[in-house]
């Protein structure tokens, strides 16, 4: 069983740039650069973020943007401070996504090679007992509702209504 994370690798289409972009946002400290030699697949440069070992290889970018993202904690005090770091580096800040009171805030940004990150104020735990606590609060998981979810499901199973009869009900 894998015990924790070794290292992330992104590729990047300029090696300098993307070290920068590192260095300035997350502290990241370079602790190794190729050069024009090529051990691995193309040259490459390792970083430390803490004791995280990050590693940018020379290639071409992505092709598109998705929502796969690489999201690294960061404390609620220093919120500001990294979104400023962030506009100062001219990469693109996305509209961050609808939040459950609670779960702690975020940023999310793209690198200059469509590598989404986000920087987030909140843990697990946190998440979770948001999440707990809001159901408590839906009117969707009161037990009326949850019985007769229950309920249509068996009719549906046992043949006495359609989902679409049951999605017009």
């Amino acid at each position: 069983m894998p015990t924790t994370l070794s290292h992330l690798t992104f590729i990047v289409k300029d090696l300098d740039r993307s070290a920068q972009f590192f260095k300035t946002i997350f502290d990241a400290k370079e602790v190794y650069s190729s050069g024009p030699k090529t051990f691995s697949l193309s040259q490459e440069k390792f970083f430390l973020i803490g004791s995280l070992w990050l590693c940018i290889m020379q290639g071409e970018p992505l092709a598109e943007r998705t929502y796969n993202h690489t999201a690294f904690k960061i404390q609620e005090s220093d919120f500001d401070e990294y979104l400023a770091r962030i506009k100062d580096s001219g990469a693109e800040i996305k509209p961050e996504r609808p939040r459950v009171p609670g779960e702690g805030r975020s940023i999310y940004f793209y690198d200059f090679d469509n590598h989404l990150f986000e920087l987030h104020a909140g843990t697990l735990a946190e998440r979770l007992d948001c999440y707990a606590q809001s159901r408590i609060y839906d009117p969707f998981y009161s037990e009326e509702n949850q019985a007769r979810l229950a309920r249509s499901i068996a009719d549906a199973e046992a043949g006495k209504v359609t989902i679409h009869e049951l999605i017009e009900d």
